[in-house]
């Protein structure tokens, strides 16, 4: 998960727990989400899904729905 600074934080997998990438207060119907132009420097696997918060607390996810990428050196 990423934090509101683009930093990488360890995530156990509870929608609970997750913290905010970014702040909206109204959704468009397209919203970009750039979540990384860095150097990477960690080998391993990552799993990138996206979702958001409504104000009344409800979480909508793509849990069904993941990128997986494999870092090498």
């Amino acid at each position: 998960m990423l934090d509101n600074k683009r930093r990488p934080l360890p995530w156990d997998g509870a929608l609970s727990s997750l913290v905010a990438f970014q702040s909206r207060t109204a959704l468009a119907p397209v919203v970009s989400v750039p979540i990384w132009n860095n150097p990477v420097d960690i080998v391993g696997e990552l799993q990138i899904y996206f979702g958001y918060r409504l104000n009344e607390g409800l979480i909508v996810s793509s849990q069904d729905e993941v990128i997986e990428i494999t870092l090498i050196e």
